[in-house]
């Protein structure tokens, strides 16, 4: 049985082939190839659940938002997965540059997600979290509160801790001094090692006379 994409929106929207879909972001964003399979995987087992934003002018159109998707599906309908008319909403703009920015609208994101307030979303649900792309979840974003206080405190202890730069000679020796490693002697100056003897600590290195 051959592949094919399931539409799960209502019928009453406008559908659209989406080879007659024109992208309108050009490079504004991009898609790894990671979330590209991962998109792709999405659509054949959910089907496409949310419907795009297009902006009719002179005969074309124009993507508002979706770019990823369509491109996804795009890629899929070359590849002979069978891929329905999507269905859009169709947006007004009185000039490119309304639709241009309309597309950063879309793109914005003004909320954050909060991590008490995601953790209670999700609770006592099965989901599969790789599945989906959040820029605002790192790799601490589930971190308890005492693994966040230990975290702080260490950072503060790293802070205490002077850089080298502040002081680079903190063993105080001076050029050409010739001092003491355990049971071995070392000329500062040219980095020569040589075995420890005390008659030596007050006389000039062998090797450069410094």
């Amino acid at each position: 049985m051959a592949k094919s994409v399931k539409i799960k929106l209502e019928k009453d929207l406008e559908h659209i082939s989406v080879d007659q879909l024109e992208p309108l972001q050009g490079e504004l964003k991009t898609l790894s190839e990671a979330n590209f399979n991962k998109l792709r995987k999405s659509m054949l087992d959910k089907g496409f659940k949310l419907s795009l934003h297009v902006w009719k002018n002179g005969g074309v159109n124009y993507l508002i938002d979706g770019h990823q998707r369509v491109h996804v599906l795009q890629q899929m309908a070359k590849e002979g997965i069978e891929v329905p008319p999507i269905p859009c909403v169709i947006v007004q703009a009185r000039t490119y540059s309304e639709a241009k920015e309309t597309v950063l609208l879309a793109v914005s994101q003004y909320g954050k997600l909060n991590k008490t307030g995601f953790q209670e979303f999700i609770d006592g649900e099965d989901f599969d979290l790789d599945e989906f792309d959040f820029p605002d979840i790192t790799d601490d974003f589930f971190e308890t509160p005492e693994q966040e206080a230990d975290k702080e405190a260490k950072e503060e202890i790293e802070d205490d801790v002077p850089d080298i730069e502040e002081n680079e000679n903190p063993y105080c020796v001076e050029r050409g001094q010739v001092w003491g490693l355990g049971k071995e002697l070392k000329c500062d100056s040219c980095g020569h090692v040589m075995p420890y003897d005390e008659t030596m600590e007050d006389q000039k290195c062998p090797k450069c006379g410094a």
